[in-house]
């Protein structure tokens, strides 16, 4: 058992929702790299949101393993770090 108050469990309850943001962006920069203009048809607001969660989230070019990616974003979800949560 982890010294963290619990936090580590609370983050690994928030990697489902890390991996569909996870999924969000690397579609949306497969689409980008189609040539799509998958952003352009959304409100500036959404993407300005969507902008800020892709940021920091490596694009998955090759199976690898993606612990780190999921941990931190379900770390940024714990923490509400993007401005949705304000």
């Amino acid at each position: 058992m982890s010294d963290d108050g619990g936090k580590s469990s609370i983050r690994q309850g928030n990697w489902p929702r890390a991996a569909l943001v996870l999924a969000v962006v690397q579609g949306l920069e497969l689409r980008r790299r189609q040539g799509v203009p998958a952003l352009e048809r959304l409100s500036a607001e959404a993407r300005r949101e969507l902008e800020q969660m892709a940021g920091g989230v490596p694009f998955v070019a090759e199976d690898r393993p993606l612990d780190t990616v999921l941990g931190a974003l379900a770390g940024r979800i714990q923490a509400c770090a993007w401005s949705l949560y304000r």
